[in-house]
């Protein structure tokens, strides 16, 4: 051949030998591109994995995946799902599928991609044909298992399009409503703080220690020498008289001598 061939991921490729569903990333160019440094490690290599119950088992590295890596169905770019549909379908009739399964994938995808909602300006129009496509894939893979058996997916079921767009915008509207929610709850958070922030005041005082803090200090000497009368130094009498002019030789009792004695 000219060109290598497109090889997906050995946990991909086994997968679709069992005919189990495959997310369609596998066939995107991120999933070959991972697929083809994978190929540098040995498919038979036995790694430890968690199992479902929790327990942990040594396994091939073939039959286990990157979820870290792998994108949903419903969550793929329209262009990434739209590249890897032929992929897909080279991929299963090398599986073996039988034809009618083929040729009902050809035809359910190529349905999807020519479907009015595709043209549409609306991305929740888009978005929609992904949720259905993977949505409705899946549920033909369980009933393939089942005793229903599988049936016809080729057809777009007009109805349940039109629920999965109703699902898809509600979906989409209390999403960004619970974001601008949060951004709101963020910010009257945040100006309920600075509001209910205040500089500390100065401790109050009564109205009388307020009227005594705003005399003026008075000079012992000026008291003394001014026109008011208060008890004597020198006699420590009661008796108005200037202190200044006090001439006793004693207190006023008689107990004591004064400095003028």
């Amino acid at each position: 051949p000219d060109k290598p061939a497109i090889t997906p991921c050995s946990y991909a490729l086994k997968k679709l030998d069992k005919g189990e569903y495959v997310e369609l990333w596998y066939f995107t160019n991120d999933g070959l591109d991972e697929a083809s440094i994978k190929k540098t490690i040995d498919d038979d290599a036995m790694i430890l994995s968690t199992l479902a119950d929790g327990s942990t088992a040594w396994v091939s590295s073939a039959s286990t995946r990157s979820a870290r890596s792998v994108i949903n169905d419903e969550n793929l770019p329209f262009e990434e799902f739209c590249q890897a549909c032929p992929r897909f379908l080279t991929a299963i009739e090398e599986a073996d599928w039988p034809q009618d399964r083929v040729r009902m994938m050809a035809r359910f995808w190529m349905n999807i991609q020519v479907h009015k909602f595709r043209s549409l300006r609306d991305p929740i129009a888009q978005k929609s044909l992904l949720v259905y496509q993977a949505e409705q894939r899946k549920r033909w893979h369980i009933a393939a298992k089942s005793s229903v058996g599988p049936y016809d997916l080729s057809d777009v079921n007009e109805k349940v399009l039109k629920d999965t767009r109703d699902r898809v915008y509600w979906d989409e509207r209390n999403k960004r409503d619970n974001e601008r929610d949060y951004k709101t709850d963020q910010h009257v958070s945040s100006s309920s703080r600075h509001r209910d922030w205040k500089e500390p005041t100065k401790r109050a005082h009564s109205p009388e220690h307020a009227s005594k803090a705003k005399k003026p200090r008075q000079d012992f000497r000026a008291g003394a020498s001014g026109g008011v009368l208060s008890a004597c130094a020198i006699c420590l009498g009661r008796n108005p008289h200037r202190i200044i002019e006090c001439k006793a030789s004693r207190t006023w009792d008689d107990a004591f001598e004064t400095l003028c004695a």
